[in-house]
Formats: C-alpha cells, structure tokens, sequence
C-alpha cells in the first residue's frame, strides 16, 4: 500500500515539476557532478541522482555535495515488549557550487518506521527498503529543489538580458 502511495506522490512531484524542467534546465542538470556519498544508503543516492541528472556529456561545471545523516529510534510496544518499531530519519544536506562558490544550499528529510522482527532476513529486508525508498524520496526532493533554483534563475538570466537589450536602444 505505501508503495502505491509512494508512487502516486513521484508521479504528482513529477509533473508538477514540468513546468520548471525547460530545455534549459535540462541542460544545467546535465553539467551537475555528484560527489561521492560515503555509505550504502549515499551510494544509492548518489545512482538515483546521476539517472535523474543524466544528459550529454558536456562539461561539468557545477558540483553537488551531499552529507546523509541517519538517525534511528526504537519504539517498544505492548507490555512484554516484544515487538518493536524502528523510527528511522534520514537527512541530507546538500551543497550546489558553481566555479568553487556556493550557489544553492539546502536540506532534505524522509522519515520511515519499520518494525523489528527476531528474523534476520526481515530485518535485513526492512532495512533495504528503507535505504532504497529513502534514497528515491531525498533525490526526488533535491531533483524538485534544484529544479526550482535553475528555473528561477534561468528567469533572472531572461530578465536582465531583455532589460540591457531595452537600455541599448536608448
């Protein structure tokens, strides 16, 4: 079911994004290089991203750096305590450079509950999902983040150069 959920929210963040994702748009994310986020759930991050990212190998001259912080509190229920859920939060940080200065910052949080199990495998299981739909959400909401930042300034770029176009037939 949160499958199904999860979907949905994609496909609703994606279209919602088209609006933003102009050719020239497009073509900034393809000069966006990911650096290299250390752990498991930051090297599926980082695939998800570059598949969103992709484009023609031009040059690269913006650079993401993203720190993954993950924090998990466990919540015993019923009186003998043998079940347990696992509240799992998972942020990132993120950092957009241009030429070595910082043009956009910002931060990211998905949030998922998974329950402990005496089974190895569920757990391990749970613990995979939670990395993968997290790594999917964050990079989702980083893709739509930086979506807005270039669209926004590819607006600025169109403002200013029409008003030096106005001022040089003064």
């Amino acid at each position: 079911m949160s499958r199904f959920f999860f979907l949905l929210f994609s496909i609703f963040l994606l279209s919602s994004c088209d609006s933003v994702l102009t050719p020239k748009v497009k073509q900034c994310f393809s000069r966006v290089y990911i650096e290299e986020i250390p752990g498991y759930s930051g090297v599926l991050l980082k695939s998800v991203l570059q598949r969103m990212f992709s484009g023609s190998g031009c040059d690269r001259d913006y650079t993401l750096s993203i720190d993954m912080e993950t924090s998990e509190n466990a919540l015993e229920m019923g009186k003998d305590a043998k079940i347990a859920l696992l509240h799992t939060i998972l942020k990132a940080s993120f950092t957009l450079k241009h030429c070595q200065n910082i043009v956009h910052k910002g931060q990211v949080t998905a949030c998922y509950y998974r329950t402990l199990t005496p089974s190895f495998y569920g757990q391990t299981s749970a613990q995979f999902y939670v990395s993968q739909e997290g790594a999917q959400h964050i990079a989702q909401e980083i893709f739509a983040e930086l979506g807005r930042f270039f669209h926004a300034r590819e607006k600025k770029l169109k403002k200013i150069s029409k008003v030096n176009k106005f001022s040089n037939i003064f």
